[in-house]
């Protein structure tokens, strides 16, 4: 059973602060098409483009989505397969929303697909403001494992992510 709890977003932040963790910066020409960031398994690095503003949610949500897969990465290494993880991914970026108001990614940018509204059903059923652990209903997390699936473009990293 995977746990995550929100410490593990300030252990990313101090690694790449440290230097330990490389955090890319290129134009937004020469990332693909629908594709605002990413974590490189491979090689370990985040890649935003250079138009991300990180004091707007939008841009904290897909933070919070890359550095995400960054710590499943390196906590779980090759312990769950890609569609997985790429849930887990998204439904951390739904709950970041949630937490700050914000229903999907939709309600902010258009740029929204089926997983991000799957991953908004999923983290409603799941939130908790009181504090104690949240949970994802079985039958929840299999209709978003059967969502991701069925875009595989959306977790293979060669495809995902254009590194020149």
């Amino acid at each position: 059973k995977l746990r995550f709890s929100p410490s593990f977003y300030k252990t990313i932040a101090k690694k790449v602060e440290e230097g330990d963790i490389e955090f890319v910066v290129q134009p937004k020409s020469l990332m693909k098409e629908g594709v605002d960031g990413g974590w490189d398994f491979e090689n370990k690095f985040f890649i935003f483009p250079n138009t991300a503003n990180f004091s707007e949610v939008y841009w904290r949500a897909i933070a919070v989505h890359e550095a995400t897969h960054c710590y499943h990465h390196l906590a779980y290494p090759g312990e769950y397969d890609r569609p997985t993880v790429e849930c887990i991914g998204y439904l951390a970026e739904a709950l970041a929303l949630r937490g700050v108001k914000e229903s999907t990614i939709s309600a902010i940018d258009k740029n929204s697909n089926a997983i991000r509204e799957a991953a908004a059903i999923v983290a409603a059923g799941a939130w908790r403001h009181d504090g104690f652990q949240m949970q994802v209903a079985e039958s929840e997390a299999n209709m978003f494992k059967d969502v991701v699936r069925q875009d595989k473009s959306i977790y293979m990293q060669e495809q995902r992510l254009n590194l020149k």
